[in-house]
């Protein structure tokens, strides 16, 4: 399955991104190239910062932290951001809870599991949310408009 056979709902981000626009979230984007776009401010960043997080991407993908932990919304402990992803078959849903202390929790179609579980779930999926040709977060655009015509080539069929 390709990532644009996938669509995907970010059912509930809560307390996630440190972002002071919303508490919690849900966004359904389309099978196809989705822009998020608006003013400064809005939570554009944290919601593409969630996905991320939330696929088992790394910080240094988004390049505005160190740890997961410093994602989380200032004055809470917790931040817990849920995935659902459907495609051909049944509905996936990948849940990760952040703590500011301790590991973080992960949950696999209503089962606990560890982060290795839901990386090689993610790319059983094809999603690659290190692939620049696949996952852009704007910190991002600059290497993406450096890579070679070599590197594009294998990133998009990578993707």
């Amino acid at each position: 399955m390709k990532l644009f056979d996938t669509i995907f709902t970010v059912r509930n981000i809560q307390n996630a991104v440190s972002s002071a626009t919303y508490s919690s979230l849900e966004v359904c984007p389309g099978n196809h190239l989705n822009v998020i776009i608006g003013p400064n401010g809005t939570g554009k960043s944290s919601l593409v910062s969630a996905i991320c997080l939330g696929l088992a991407g790394k910080t240094s993908v988004l390049s505005r932290a160190a740890q997961a932990s410093e994602f989380i919304k200032h004055g809470t402990e917790s931040a817990t951001i849920e995935i659902e992803l459907r495609g051909t078959g049944r509905n996936h849903v990948v849940q990760r809870t952040i703590r500011r202390s301790g590991p973080d929790l992960w949950v696999l179609d209503g089962a606990k599991v560890n982060l290795k579980k839901v990386e090689e779930f993610t790319r059983s999926l094809k999603i690659q949310v290190s692939n620049l040709c696949q996952f852009l977060p704007q910190d991002k655009v600059a290497d993406f408009a450096k890579m070679s015509q070599q590197d594009l080539l294998e990133n998009t069929e990578m993707a």
